[in-house]
């Protein structure tokens, strides 16, 4: 899954502006700005508050500048290339414990000799948990950010529902998009349908408006945890456009096993795709078949590794008001 930065709206609480040569370990703090000259490493100390959340962005005309965020360990716990747009850094970070934080600006490759700009912003993101709904009120924003905790291998549902066209980002809690949707649920609204968590710790969620346009409508952002749908021999039954127009079914597969999904769409005059593919962060294998004018057929999948498979069927069905009931079954080729 190609992954982009998120280019965050910032709520920014004064800016003070430093035009004075950096000097390793100098402090800063969410709402300044520093410049300076450098041809090595330079670093920053910050100090943040556990769930305290902050934007830090790196410009430079005269090298690639890469971002690493240390904590008082040493440990590497953010860090970003490219996320400030062209050659420019930018990360987003939710701190998880009150520490003293290390920023270190570098190149990314080659000569880091040159002029920069680091600043560091705070950001509102409001938390929520599961089974809340939080709404939005328009206030001229194009952006609206959410935090929530989670476990690895939970499985959750993300929609948002308004009168606008929006899009939801499901980030990690360095701001990198991990997955999002647009127009899956009923009408325009987005919904991220039954996505398993690869890791435990701190996720972000982000409500954008499309085409640069500021939110005109209420919008209102609900986070649940759900279960897997889980497929075998026996079949899964479920409609697509009551909902939303996507479904995700999981089985257990063995490593270079041959499975044969079978389907039946009751509606034959729309869009539907499914698609196979391993539940790893990369994906070793996938396939995806689309279908139009057709109630059955069936497809061979072979994972190359063992573990969860991820079975995606989605349909256009709300935009044409149909409800496309669907059968899918799963079973090994002997």
């Amino acid at each position: 899954m190609l992954r982009r930065r998120i280019m965050w709206a910032l709520v920014i609480v004064g800016v003070l502006t430093l035009a004075l040569p950096a000097l390793a370990q100098d402090t800063i703090a969410p709402g300044d700005t520093v410049s300076g000259e450098t041809n090595a490493v330079v670093s920053y100390n910050i100090d943040l508050e556990e769930g305290q959340s902050v934007s830090i962005a790196a410009e430079s005309e005269d090298f690639d500048t890469y971002l690493v965020l240390l904590n008082s360990s040493g440990e590497e716990v953010a860090y970003d290339d490219d996320g400030g747009g062209g050659r420019n850094s930018r990360l987003n970070f939710v701190a998880p414990a009150t520490d003293t934080y290390t920023i270190n600006l570098r190149a990314f490759a080659g000569d880091p000799s040159g002029s920069y700009t680091l600043s560091v912003e705070s950001l509102s993101i409001s938390e929520m948990a599961y089974g809340d709904s939080v709404t939005f009120e328009p206030d001229g924003s194009q952006a609206y950010f959410l935090a929530f905790q989670a476990s690895a291998g939970d499985v959750i549902n993300i929609y948002a529902e308004s009168e606008q066209d929006t899009r939801v980002v499901l980030a990690d809690a360095q701001g990198e998009e991990i997955t999002s949707d647009d127009d899956r649920g009923i009408g325009l609204n987005p919904y991220i349908r039954r996505y398993r968590l690869a890791e435990s710790g701190m996720y972000q969620i982000v409500l954008e408006t499309l085409f640069d346009d500021p939110l005109e409508s209420p919008v209102t952002v609900t986070l649940e945890q759900t279960e897997p749908l889980l497929v075998g021999a026996d079949g899964v039954d479920f409609v697509l456009g009551e909902v939303t127009e996507v479904e995700v079914l999981e089985f257990e597969a063995l490593a270079n096993t041959s499975y044969r999904i079978d389907f039946t769409f009751s509606d034959t005059e729309t869009y539907s795709q499914i698609e196979a593919m391993e539940a790893a962060e990369m994906y070793f294998s996938r396939v995806s078949s689309t279908y139009s004018g057709v109630s059955e057929g069936q497809f061979v999948f072979t994972p190359e590794a063992a573990g969860r498979i991820r079975v995606i069927v989605q349909s256009n069905e709300s935009f044409n008001g149909l409800m496309n009931e669907v059968t899918i079954s799963v079973r090994p080729v002997e």
